[in-house]
């Protein structure tokens, strides 16, 4: 995916690279965006007591992003393999195209 060093512990921040969005207000708008769509679905932004356990949705959010993760790592280790076998190759591998 990306090939920069990885921070750990208290090492210190690596400054941003060129025009680098801030994380934080990026998020900001994400969120806005999902109040917005949730409004327009469900007639109302989420609010306490409305009927729903927040603990199994939530619950059920992190089963589901562990999943997108997982496939992610997944992806990265097959990508990895493919470029080690690509340099090893003595001939061009062409490259790989998923048909489902």
């Amino acid at each position: 995916m990306f090939a920069f060093p990885i921070r750990t512990g208290n090492s210190p921040i690596i400054r941003p690279l060129g025009n680098m969005k801030d994380v934080t207000n990026e998020l900001c708008k994400e969120l806005q965006k999902r109040a917005k769509f949730g409004e327009r679905k469900y007639k109302t932004r989420l609010h306490p007591f409305n009927g729903r356990s927040a603990l199994r949705d939530a619950f059920e959010e992190a089963c589901d992003l562990s999943c997108y993760l997982k496939q992610l790592l997944m992806e990265e280790e097959m990508e990895g393999k493919i470029k080690r076998i690509r340099k090893k190759a003595p001939q061009k591998i062409p490259d790989f195209e998923f048909k489902p």
